[in-house]
């Protein structure tokens, strides 16, 4: 333990005029000093690690001995001294990144040289391809389809799910859904998350296992993951609501539709190929075709993952 926790524990007057221990405000100055050695390293790795994938230091809970030693231990050292002499600011330190060569890099396998030698981009040559959180599919996907509720705050959200999705609850009356059905559709960071449950959604994409702390989200590809996007009610609902959107805004040319499509969903147009196979798609399929398309389309591997 530092020597300011063993110091006088008398209680002292906080800015909210509560008392807290002596020992505590001791503990939160020793915390953030300037020269501390571990707190602002630990929390640029973690920014950076939000950003990129990987952290410079691998185990971003284990900065000691038995922890992996930084990819680039300069960086990490001025990214903390930046981070200090910022005032602290987690949001200066996201500016920095973002605006920086490191992150506006493609990450296709560009350079035969690097891919040899790094072929794990430990010193980053190239981005490191990332899927979305959980959470933010589930957002996307309710946005392009324009029907994210973008209310904050409030009590959590229960969202309906179906019969084998609840065999892990003990009884229904764990997971009574929200009352209004605009709630339904709020931001993946307010459906309720229990200890013994986990929105089937959120843990099928990695969400993290919450009876134990979790540095680092793992990341797979498996079967259920596709089987959500292409069968779920939830998904097939948002697949509806953006080929409403998409017939409102585009009319009722087929071209005209596949263009806006793509464009809400990848943020591109389509290639001539795609847009080939989107037009037999449309002219193949019942009064649902561009509902199918769409569907088809959040299930790209484009549509989850940052290149």
């Amino acid at each position: 333990l530092p020597a300011a926790l063993s110091e006088d524990r008398e209680l002292e007057q906080d800015c909210t005029g509560r008392c807290v221990p002596a020992w505590r405000k001791q503990l939160a100055l020793w915390l953030t000093e300037p020269d501390h050695p571990l707190t602002a390293r630990v929390m640029v790795n973690r920014i950076w690690l939000w950003h990129f994938g990987a952290g410079i230091v691998a185990t971003p809970n284990d900065f000691g001995r038995m922890g992996a030693q930084p990819v680039a231990p300069e960086l990490l050292d001025w990214l903390a001294s930046e981070f200090v002499a910022r005032g602290w600011s987690i949001k200066a330190m996201h500016r920095l990144i973002l605006l920086s060569n490191a992150y506006q890099m493609s990450s296709r396998f560009a350079d035969p040289v690097n891919t040899r030698t790094d072929p794990h981009n430990r010193y980053l040559w190239r981005m490191n391809r990332r899927r979305l959180e959980a959470e933010a599919i589930w957002d996307s996907m309710h946005a392009v389809a324009g029907a994210l509720n973008l209310k904050a705050g409030g009590r959590p959200v229960v969202v309906p799910l179906a019969e084998d999705e609840l065999t892990a609850l003990r009884a229904k009356e764990y997971w009574m859904p929200s009352l209004d059905p605009a709630e339904h559709r709020r931001r993946g960071i307010y459906i309720l998350v229990r200890r013994n449950f986990r929105f089937p959604m959120f843990e099928t994409f990695d969400g993290p296992d919450t009876t134990a702390s979790c540095p680092e989200r793992g990341v797979t590809t498996v079967a259920p993951q596709a089987l959500w996007l292409m069968n779920n009610s939830a998904a097939v609902a948002r697949a509806r609501d953006l080929a409403a959107r998409v017939a409102k805004e585009a009319g009722a040319d087929p071209s005209a539709q596949i263009d806006r499509v793509w464009r809400l969903t990848l943020q591109r147009d389509p290639s001539p190929e795609e847009k080939k196979d989107a037009a037999e798609l449309l002219s193949k399929m019942d009064g649902a075709a561009l509902e199918k398309l769409c569907l088809a389309v959040y299930n790209l591997s484009e549509f989850a993952f940052v290149d």
